[in-house]
């Protein structure tokens, strides 16, 4: 499947030369050959401002050959200081490309592609006939959570978060290798809310992450912070039976 995007978003494959398109161009990391498709890790960083009047609102990523195409839909804000967000996601075996979109506050839609090989696909379960539903059942358990020891006022740290939960599509390939069929319900994180601030009873919320069943098991995120106060620092994920799991940590920032 051949991707088409309207005229409102711009793809830029390269940076360009114009102070517009340097700032815009989304640089991604990731495997030119993924071995394994239910572990693809990728790395998203842009050299944008990231201040109230001028921030980049949202990165997702596309694979529009998979029959799950939307991998993620990640909000910021000026909070976050810069542009970076790592993960890792599931992929359909064969060649692909993989679409990221990032949208600014002033100047709308930005848009660039990787090309990826993935040896083994990871979006469907194991096995073709019933047992295919009788996967070992995965752990669920608290996300663990790691930030500098050290913050200084005003340092964009960064932030480490994994949760400990299975991603499941529910799909099942058939044997012609190219059709997919519903086989079961899907288990995933739907979302991820990152609050951080000095009044416990309402803190600011700095990112919501969409989430989906192609996420890989017990993701790892990485993004970054700016220190602006001393306050807690606290994690929600919310899977996809409304269940909650979270992790937090107090930032007390020293010069």
């Amino acid at each position: 499947m051949v991707a088409t995007f309207p005229s409102s978003i711009r793809l830029l494959e390269h940076p360009g030369t114009s102070v517009l398109e340097r700032q815009h161009f989304i640089s991604v990391r990731m495997p030119i050959l993924a071995h394994d498709g239910a572990n693809v890790p990728i790395s998203v960083e842009m050299e944008h401002p990231m201040e109230p009047e001028h921030y980049i609102r949202s990165v997702a990523v596309y694979v529009f050959e998979d029959p799950l195409v939307t991998k993620g839909v990640f909000s910021f804000s000026p909070h976050n200081g810069r542009l970076s967000l790592s993960f890792q996601f599931r992929m359909n075996a064969g060649d692909h490309r993989v679409f990221v979109v990032a949208e600014c506050s002033r100047h709308g839609k930005w848009a660039t592609s990787r090309p990826v090989r993935v040896a083994v696909g990871g979006c469907h379960m194991v096995g073709a006939g019933p047992e295919a539903l009788q996967e070992a059942p995965a752990r669920i358990g608290p996300p663990r959570l790691w930030v500098p020891e050290r913050i200084r006022p005003g340092e964009i740290f960064e932030v480490r978060v994994k949760a400990t939960h299975p991603s499941r599509t529910g799909l099942r390939l058939l044997a012609d290798g190219r059709t997919f069929v519903r086989a079961g319900l899907p288990v995933f994180l739907q979302s991820m809310e990152v609050f951080y601030g000095a009044h416990w009873f309402r803190p600011r919320l700095i990112n919501v992450f969409t989430l989906t069943s192609v996420l890989s098991d017990d993701p790892l995120f990485i993004f970054p912070l700016r220190a602006d106060q001393n306050g807690l620092l606290r994690i929600v994920f919310t899977n996809h039976r409304g269940q909650r799991f979270e992790v937090f940590r107090e930032i007390r920032m020293k010069p």
